[in-house]
């Protein structure tokens, strides 16, 4: 691009055609070290999809709403975000609207806070750590309260714009914000590169300045920066980046302040539109389509036969071919139920992925639809019909010749008829494949949407912006803890139930064995007795009643089923209730009992 724009400059100063060196652009990037070169990539796909007019208007009438109803000055607008290096160090930013930039969180990846890490500290940045080195739920608090700190003496109302990451959807952090003036707007999900000032016009420069100071310092100082040097080398990166220039337009290019609706449109969140298409002619059908067209004349019980017919000018007669189509047993059905006949046609093929039952996947995807159409050099003669000879005045000769060319044409028209249902067949092999995509991605749609149907992670998966302050939104998430926390008790308790069941069942175990060996004693001594008497020629002992003698222990009340462990629970305090009362009425009845008795003395 620069090449090309320089090459332009060139040929019009000199009005001829020109060109660059070869080693003219490096030299170009060494003048001018504020320049750096970025590979462009696409756009990620959510990314691009989540930028629609429904969820840009709601954010806009969201944020045209609350300034209407509090009109902020520019230093109560706040926005801000969080920046991660590779060595696990991520910064917390937060500018306001008239160009001024509040002191950073930092948070270092580790377990301690060493104390070499804050020792040289110029911008007086709070400094945390976390296991992972980037915020978490209760870091998130300790930030809105560092914010807080900063901003409280500043009349009115807050706004803090932030994104949708779980840190600033706490309960916690919601309550802080609305019993101290803060009103939270989130962004809309998936929108922040074009919403978020930060990301728009502070953080681009800012990893500028970062790599061009970092270099510098490692270039000085004959080492790498370090978690002890971070703060020193970021500060000159942040000076640099964080101008009041650069803070205000972080603001006024995303259209908060001031409020422009006319930058929350579609077309300034659209992604970039392509400038030049490689085109192909679309000549051969998909592998798939061709399979599935094979599959379907087999079937046919009298298949369509080529005559090889072609368009030759005098050519000699011929008979003309029948060109009704031939009965199938794929005929009025759907295509999806055409598909089961011709499963096992797919399999090597790239639609393969449509027989099997793995989900489908991003990169699943089918071969482009090929378009065809019947080539103009095969249509007939049609002004023959138009414009029809009287025979009566024709000689022989004459009227051989006009036969002549009506066969010719009648083979042309044949030719035509051949083509197009061929690309009818396979138009109707490709509708197989697509309505059978189709199919599947709804399936796994609905599945989708019922699983995100529950109202725990449905509240966190708003596609829209949300003022997070409203006594709604927080009532709705105290809600959702509430029933997360009853939910985290119910599995608690099953589990606890299915240790107590085996331990029942373990108990219940032993039990049997104690109780059978007790009873087969208690036989083996009968026995020992009935032949002891038998040799004394006596009586008969009368055989013991086991069951009786050595009934089953009852099960203990702590290993009783849970319905059964709550019904005795019950029983207890009403026992308890009613001998409290008994307690009472006797009380009472002593009373009284005294009061007659000093009365009648």
């Amino acid at each position: 691009m620069i090449i090309e724009k320089a090459v332009q400059v060139l040929e019009a100063k000199t009005g001829e055609p020109a060109e660059v060196g070869k080693h003219w652009f490096n030299r170009f990037m060494e003048r001018h070290p504020k320049l750096a070169t970025y590979r462009a990539g696409p756009l990620n796909r959510i990314r691009a999809n989540a930028a629609n007019p429904v969820v840009l208007r709601d954010y806009a009438d969201t944020v045209e709403r609350l300034f209407a109803e509090h009109k902020p000055p520019p230093r109560n607008i706040l926005g801000t975000d969080e920046l991660g290096d590779r060595n696990n160090v991520t910064v917390i930013e937060t500018i306001c609207a008239d160009g001024t930039v509040l002191r950073p969180i930092v948070i270092f990846k580790g377990q301690y806070l060493m104390l070499g890490w804050g020792e040289d500290n110029p911008d007086d940045a709070k400094i945390a750590v976390s296991a992972k080195g980037y915020t978490d739920n209760e870091l998130g608090v300790e930030s809105i309260k560092f914010i807080d700190e900063q901003t409280k003496d500043r009349e009115g109302v807050r706004f803090l714009f932030v994104d949708g990451h779980g840190s600033h959807c706490t309960l916690e952090f919601l309550d802080y914000v609305a019993e101290h003036n803060i009103i939270v707007i989130s962004y809309p999900p998936h929108l922040t590169q074009w919403l978020q000032g930060l990301d728009v016009a502070c953080f681009g420069p800012l990893k500028i300045f970062w790599s061009q100071e970092k270099a510098k310092w490692e270039y000085k100082m004959r080492q790498r920066v370090s978690k002890d040097t971070f703060l020193r080398v970021y500060s000159y990166a942040r000076e640099r980046a964080f101008t009041q220039p650069t803070i205000c337009s972080a603001f006024r290019t995303t259209g908060i302040d001031p409020l422009r609706r006319d930058l929350l449109t579609l077309e300034n969140a659209s992604p970039a539109k392509v400038k030049k298409i490689n085109g192909r002619f679309p000549l051969a059908l998909p592998t798939p389509a061709k399979a599935i067209i094979q599959a379907q004349r087999q079937v046919r019980e009298a298949p369509l036969q080529d005559t090889g017919m072609s368009r030759p000018a005098g050519s000699p007669s011929a008979a003309a071919p029948v060109i009704e189509p031939p009965a199938s047993p794929l005929a009025n059905r759907t295509p999806t139920a055409q598909l089961p006949l011709l499963r096992q046609v797919l399999v090597g093929t790239s639609a393969e992925f449509l027989i099997t039952d793995s989900p489908l996947k991003s990169t699943s995807r089918l071969p482009p639809l090929v378009l065809q159409s019947s080539p103009k050099s095969l249509e007939p003669n049609w002004s023959i019909l138009q414009n029809p000879a009287n025979a009566a005045l024709m000689s022989r000769s004459r009227l051989e010749q006009e036969v002549e060319e009506l066969r010719a044409e009648l083979r042309c028209a044949w030719e035509t008829v051949k083509r197009e249902r061929a690309i009818y067949e396979g138009a109707n092999a490709q509708l197989v494949l697509w309505d059978t995509h189709l199919e599947e991605l709804s399936e796994q749609l609905a599945a989708k949407e019922t699983k995100e149907a529950n109202p725990l992670k449905n509240l966190m998966a708003s596609k829209t912006a949300r003022c997070m302050t409203d006594s709604n939104f927080r009532d709705i998430k105290r809600n959702l803890k509430k029933q997360k926390e009853d939910a985290a008790k119910r599995k608690t308790e099953a589990e606890a139930e299915r240790v107590r069941a085996a331990e029942r069942e373990k108990w219940q175990e032993a039990e049997k064995v104690e109780h059978g060996s007790k009873q087969k004693s208690a036989i083996a001594k009968w026995e020992q007795e009935a032949k002891e008497a038998k040799r004394l020629k006596k009586k008969q002992p009368k055989r013991p009643a086991v069951t009786k003698l050595y009934p089953r222990a009852p099960t203990p009340d702590h290993l009783k089923p849970r319905k059964q462990r709550e019904a005795i629970a019950a029983n207890r305090r009403e026992q308890e209730e009613q001998e409290e009362i008994d307690i009472g009425e006797a009380g009472e009845a002593g009373s009284d009992t005294e009061n007659e008795s000093s009365e009648s003395e």
